[in-house]
């Protein structure tokens, strides 16, 4: 017990003497909000606190230009342990999803913990995972391996309460686009397959396939492209869809049926289609009970409420 509460008050110290570093950058990145995969200057405003702090910083890393790598000290302990850091904002409401934050703070935990990583026996990196909002670097970051050698693997994200666990629903996004025939829409209707009948069709038919989903299921779409004029039938459409729920493999079924919507406003007009995933399937959030628990002492310890 000594060892932990000394251990606490070392942290709690570092977390002290690095606060306004943290604050600065939260409110820099706050000020100057960067879109997903256009990080730059975010980015490398991260990069040259944690060098200034001592961390060895690969950057670019795991070939991303906006994504880092920074470890401290001889990085040979028996645990290995990441802190990933967001930094990405959302188009016209810049950092509204707290990432400005979230960041910061993930970066303030990095640099307290660093010089207690003989005493935890942990190597304990900073890893940067842009381009949140959209594709989700982590998910390229995990295909590349980046993760395989981290025993623990962890963040911290802005909510408007205090959570332990929070339910999140997988999302998998398509473009789909259908393909008909241009003919000028006074003059020659009959000379043309209409694109956007048929996205207007796959449109409907997602409509009544709500009824048959579960609940936690959502089916949400835009028309990306519905022609050049009102004029002119148009020869190409195309609709994004996000497709969410809480099992992932549930999804998958659901996508399916979406995909047969597609076809189907596609085999009314004449049409044909194709879709292209436009960003990394994400999973549903599995539960870690024994995390859980870890970080419900926490809080209580710290006199923080749970919601």
């Amino acid at each position: 017990m000594e060892k932990y509460l000394e251990l606490k008050e070392k942290i709690a110290q570092a977390v002290k003497e690095n606060l306004q570093d943290a604050i600065a950058l939260n409110d820099d990145l706050a000020d100057h909000p960067e879109l997903s995969g256009e990080e730059y200057e975010s980015s490398r405003k991260i990069v040259e606190l944690l060098k200034h702090k001592g961390f060895d910083v690969e950057y670019p890393f795991a070939g991303l230009p906006t994504s880092f790598k920074a470890t401290y000290g001889r990085n040979d302990h028996k645990y290995k342990v990441a802190i990933m850091t967001e930094y990405d904002a959302l188009p016209g409401i810049g950092h509204a999803c707290g990432h400005c934050v979230s960041g910061a703070i993930s970066v303030l935990a990095g640099i307290a913990a660093s010089k207690l990583q003989d005493a935890l026996d942990a190597d304990i990196d900073v890893i940067g995972t842009p381009v949140e909002e959209t594709d989700g670097a982590k998910c390229a970051l995990i295909k590349k391996g980046v993760f395989d050698h981290y025993d623990m693997a962890m963040m911290i994200h802005l909510y408007d309460q205090n959570l332990i666990y929070c339910t999140l629903n997988g999302l998998a996004s398509y473009l789909y686009t259908f393909h008909g025939k241009a003919a000028h829409a006074s003059a020659a209707p009959w000379d043309g397959i209409n694109a956007l009948n048929a996205a207007q069709l796959m449109f409907h038919g997602t409509d009544c396939l709500r009824q048959h989903v579960t609940p936690d299921v959502r089916i949400h779409g835009v028309i990306r492209n519905g022609g050049e004029a009102p004029n002119i039938v148009p020869e190409e459409a195309s609709a994004e869809f996000y497709v969410r729920a809480l099992d992932l493999d549930y999804m998958m079924d659901v996508v399916r049926k979406v995909d047969d919507c597609a076809a189907g406003g596609a085999l009314a007009t004449q049409c044909t289609w194709d879709k292209v995933e436009t960003a990394a399937t994400y999973a549903n959030m599995r539960r870690n009970y024994t995390g859980e628990d870890a970080l419900r002492e926490i809080y209580e310890e710290l006199d923080i409420d749970i919601n």
